[in-house]
């Protein structure tokens, strides 16, 4: 938020596989005993990211899949596509494998409609956040940072930041549920 007038967001998302030694990725359809066995394999996964209509992608780490390890046998270029508008919220999607005990990151840096941050008065401004939780998956950490304007001060925030540096404000969440960030600036 360090612009009111072109306020812009990076989402980092951690994929972390903790299983140990899935051997070769095969994307095919096959059941195993147990689903304990399943989740020793290979994370195949559709982000999908649902941002405010108007948002334009700045930037973004999407991670190609090589076509040995796709059914097909060609591979998935490293791209983020733009999928149709739904339920009022435009899509951005990326393509992804997670080896067994490997860790990937991937960033999507966003410019966010002007409309994000709305004027209370003529001195007080409202920003609000809603991270929405993918219905029946675990609780996963939430770490959400705001870099405020220079000479603008946070007047109210809810929840309580887990900290406040300068202009950083700063909230240590879990996503259990969906959780809202409201801040009032002045």
């Amino acid at each position: 938020l360090r612009d009111l007038d072109k306020p812009r967001a990076t989402l980092i998302v951690r994929n972390r596989h903790p299983a140990t030694g899935a051997g070769d990725c095969r994307h095919e359809p096959r059941y195993d005993a147990t689903y304990e066995q399943m989740m020793q394999r290979c994370y195949w996964n559709y982000l999908r990211v649902y941002v405010l209509q108007g948002t334009r992608l700045v930037d973004a780490t999407p991670h190609h899949v090589d076509g040995s390890d796709l059914l097909s046998g060609q591979s998935s270029p490293a791209e983020v596509s733009v999928g149709p508008t739904e339920a009022g919220r435009d899509v951005r999607a990326t393509f992804l494998l997670v080896r067994a005990g490997e860790q990937m990151e991937t960033r999507f840096e966003l410019q966010l409609p002007q409309s994000v941050v709305r004027a209370i008065d003529d001195s007080q401004y409202e920003y609000r956040l809603t991270v929405q939780k993918q219905p029946g998956t675990r609780a996963v950490p939430l770490h959400v940072s705001l870099l405020l304007p220079p000479g603008v001060r946070l007047v109210y925030s809810e929840p309580e930041p887990s900290s406040r540096d300068g202009a950083k404000v700063r909230y240590a969440l879990t996503l259990d549920t969906d959780q809202v960030v409201r801040v009032v600036m002045q």
